[in-house]
């Protein structure tokens, strides 16, 4: 794939979202987030969502400019209105209340309503563990979304529910990101615009039966996700199912067929320094649990024991150099999209 420079894709996104009437603080929120999950190697959600963000805008899904809004207040919890904006901005502000709040409850928890699609889940805990915090992070999807099938089941009954954790350390924090699917709807995409094929024992055609072809997942008809775990999946469905309570039904969401958000988000902060002594010392607890993990030779095919998150900040630092990889067929729908909105866009390969 031919790779792209990290300034010239802001600009495309600041463009795109500006002529979507974005206010431009908001603009460069999203942008920023889109950029990182690119640059940190989840492509998924990084800058070939541009093309699904200003669709949603054309739809009015998306309300830029929208208030964001308590709906409901404790010393620790939090009800977020997201207004149907952009849903990186609902939930960066959820981060900033429940660290707001963690200073005096020690552990704060929020969850949104009408929240639009939040993008990299790991953006969140690592913000506030950038903080001195440990966080945990979940997302779930309205009906529209649900891929993925239960355990048994063929149809598709629940999203992709990623789940994210992150605790602080000393070079970056520790984080985890991962699906509660055997792979994020957004690399079988990915996979499907490059011509690739996605791993086995990942997807099912509508008919139940397994396929690595994505085209057969998105049909029609459609196909389904299957739940982490191959043949374990009932676990995946079980963390999943955590997920769903988490990040929506508590917070008083029904199951509906109508469109009432993207994401249901659930956000918890725990001030670990007031169990641990201090902040700086779970900091540096965390990085000698990390260096045991570590010192372990490794095993035959492996080169070294990494912790989560550590091949995401390598990555990070190398495509800043080397841009950002993207097939043609997405910057084709970047290029077509920003017709539609009266931007010309124009994309050079870096040499």
């Amino acid at each position: 794939m031919k790779r792209y420079a990290e300034a010239d894709l802001r600009q495309v996104g600041m463009d795109l979202l500006a002529a979507c009437d974005t206010p431009s603080s908001e603009a460069q929120l999203v942008v920023d987030h889109l950029v990182e999950a690119s640059l940190m190697g989840i492509d998924s959600h990084g800058v070939v969502r541009y093309v699904m963000y200003v669709e949603e805008c054309l739809q009015q899904r998306i309300r830029p400019g929208a208030p964001i809004t308590i709906e409901r207040e404790t010393p620790g919890l939090l009800v977020v209105d997201g207004g149907n904006n952009f849903g990186q901005v609902g939930a960066y502000r959820m981060v900033e209340e429940v660290q707001r709040k963690v200073v005096d409850t020690g552990i704060a928890f929020a969850v949104s309503r009408r929240c639009h699609h939040v993008g990299r889940l790991g953006a969140y805990p690592q913000k506030l563990a950038e903080a001195g915090l440990f966080a945990f992070a979940v997302a779930n999807s309205h009906a529209a979304g649900h891929f993925v099938v239960p355990w048994g089941g063929r149809e598709g009954r629940l999203a992709t529910n990623p789940l994210a954790w992150a605790a602080p350390a000393k070079d970056h924090p520790v984080l985890l990101d991962m699906s509660t699917s055997m792979t994020p709807e957004g690399k079988v995409r990915t996979a499907l615009h490059a011509g690739e094929q996605v791993p086995e024992g990942s997807i099912i055609d509508a008919q139940g039966q397994p396929t690595t072809d994505p085209a057969e997942f998105y049909g029609p008809p459609r196909g389904a996700i299957l739940p982490f775990g191959s043949d374990l999946g009932y676990r995946g469905f079980g963390l999943a199912l955590l997920v769903e309570i988490l990040g929506s039904t508590i917070a008083g969401e029904e199951l509906t067929d109508s469109f009432r958000y993207v994401n249901g988000f659930g956000l918890l902060a725990i001030d670990a320094g007031g169990l641990a002594g201090d902040r700086q010392r779970f900091a540096s607890l965390v990085d000698a649990l990390s260096a045991y993990m570590t010192d372990t030779p490794p095993a035959p095919g492996h080169e070294e024991v990494i912790m989560p998150g550590t091949r995401e900040f390598r990555r990070l630092e190398e495509r800043r150099v080397t841009g950002i990889p993207l097939a043609d067929e997405s910057v084709r729908q970047i290029i077509d999209v920003g017709a539609r909105v009266g931007v010309h866009v124009e994309l050079t390969p870096q040499r």
